[in-house]
């Protein structure tokens, strides 16, 4: 089943223009069993992926969180938010509706 979403996955080269917010950790968690210079080579090959992914949209959006490592969501809760409520504004004004105030 995996394989099959990578597959359908890789023939994705357009996600119009889709409201999209791709956030990024600074840090990749390095593992003990790869070299440095594969974890450095591993996290420069994710960034870069992660830029890609955002500009599958012309609405889409890259935001690298600082100072954060592969649990952004959990250390940094309010830009996670705040992604989510761009997007729902971006649809909202898409569908000539206004966001509620949720803050």
């Amino acid at each position: 089943m995996f394989q099959s979403v990578l597959e359908r996955a890789s023939v994705v080269t357009s996600l119009g223009d889709l409201p999209l917010a791709v956030l990024t950790a600074e840090h990749l968690e390095p593992s003990s069993r790869r070299t440095e210079e594969e974890n450095r080579t591993l996290s420069e090959i994710h960034h870069r992926i992660q830029v890609e992914l955002a500009d599958l949209s012309t609405s889409g959006t890259h935001f690298q969180v600082e100072d954060a490592d592969h649990y952004l969501q959990l250390d940094y809760p309010d830009r996670v938010a705040d992604a989510i409520v761009g997007i729902a504004a971006a649809v909202g004004d898409r569908a000539g509706q206004e966001l509620p105030d949720a803050r």
